[in-house]
């Protein structure tokens, strides 16, 4: 269940790129614009280390959480290419609504 249609639609978009390799030429571009937030993709990879990382002293599944923050990393990575390629710019606010409607649909969900 997607809880917004502008989720639905960013998922839709990074679906429309199919399987074209990160390193491709096209995306030489959109990276250097997503890399001037490697700061802020620290500072996400660390909440999400801490949000998640003492459960796996109960339950045991440290290799499942640190899978789980490779994922969140790599789709919000994926969300901001895309919408770099739609709008030829990335600026800090659409990093953070991508963060945001992210985090909407997958932080309270256990699944």
């Amino acid at each position: 269940e997607i809880l917004t249609k502008e989720f639905y639609t960013m998922l839709k978009d990074a679906l429309r790129l199919g399987e074209t390799p990160i390193d491709s030429p096209l995306y030489s571009e959109a990276y250097t614009a997503i890399e001037r937030y490697d700061d802020l993709h620290r500072q996400l990879c660390t909440h999400y280390l801490n949000r998640y990382w003492l459960r796996a002293a109960f339950d045991g599944e440290a290799a499942e959480k640190m899978l789980t923050l490779i994922k969140t990393f790599a789709i919000i990575r994926r969300l901001e290419l895309v919408y770099y390629l739609k709008n030829k710019e990335l600026p800090f606010s659409a990093v953070v609504r991508i963060v945001q409607l992210y985090s909407k649909e997958t932080e309270h969900n256990s699944d």
